[in-house]
């Protein structure tokens, strides 16, 4: 599936993945494609005439009420596209510019490359390790247990005990506490919370169960959380920092990149 295919998949959720230069933090960021019809068309048409076949027009990212510029991140951009089966699929290394119609300006992405599927939660985990509760489906009691991890669209958690019988598809609800400057200058504390389906069970040799769920939804406190500690604890999507990812992307797209960078403030 090339780029500009997502144009025909109205329900399909995106998100674009940004890797800062100097922290090395990794930012997610929910995207949308541009609902300006009339700069649509103008901007198709110029980069129809530029010969740019792969490429996806979206609404400008707003992050704490500004919007990102991407020039300084466009090396080490990924896009991910989350079908409603759940299946994802990745756009490694893409350009991310903006577009100028008017006073208007729109963010483009490009790649030249085929999307691969991806396992977002074999590869991107967030480690909490916090003690939590968890509330099984059908029963009032919340169980004792600690939150391990959470992902865009999972979570695991480990217990010692539970007198649930522990099937695949079983829907719980797990909530933990965590005290930290989240914004502003002053800690404060928030209470996280999430719904998710049983996928694992795995026993460990020391006798606890670690329990793997995955969410339908991903809640907004979750996005947010995942956000802040990429931010601020510093981990990395990818669990490592790219390697010869910034001399291929200019290698690959820097005919495009010129184009667009002409392109500014035509209409």
């Amino acid at each position: 599936m090339f780029i500009d295919e997502i144009n025909s998949l109205p329900d399909a959720t995106m998100k674009l993945s940004c890797l800062d230069p100097e922290t090395k933090a990794s930012l997610d960021f929910d995207i949308e494609l541009l609902a300006d019809k009339d700069a649509k068309n103008k901007l198709d048409a110029f980069l129809q005439k530029k010969g740019i076949p792969h490429y996806l027009l979206v609404e400008n990212v707003i992050y704490d009420k500004k919007r990102i510029d991407f020039s300084s991140h466009a090396v080490v951009s990924s896009l991910y596209l989350t079908m409603k089966t759940g299946k994802t699929y990745r756009w490694q290394n893409v350009g991310v510019n903006f577009m100028k119609v008017g006073d208007v300006l729109v963010t483009c992405i490009i790649s030249k490359q085929n999307a691969m599927p991806y396992n977002r939660r074999d590869t991107f985990r967030i480690p909490v390790d916090k003690d939590g509760f968890v509330t099984w489906e059908g029963r009032d009691m919340p169980e004792r247990c600690v939150v391990k991890d959470v992902s865009h669209d999972g979570f695991g958690i480990s217990m010692t005990e539970t007198k649930i019988n522990l099937l695949k598809g079983l829907t719980a609800s797990i909530s933990w506490e965590e005290t930290a400057v989240f914004s502003g200058d002053r800690p404060s504390t928030r209470t996280f919370k999430a719904t998710g389906k049983v996928t694992r069970r795995k026993t460990r040799l020391e006798g606890d169960m670690i329990i793997g769920f995955k969410m339908e939804d991903e809640p907004d406190g979750i996005r947010e959380y995942i956000q802040w500690a990429q931010t601020h604890r510093g981990f990395s999507k990818e669990g490592a920092k790219p390697t010869m990812m910034k001399g291929v992307q200019k290698q690959e797209n820097w005919q495009l990149e010129k184009q667009l960078a002409d392109m500014a403030g035509e209409s």
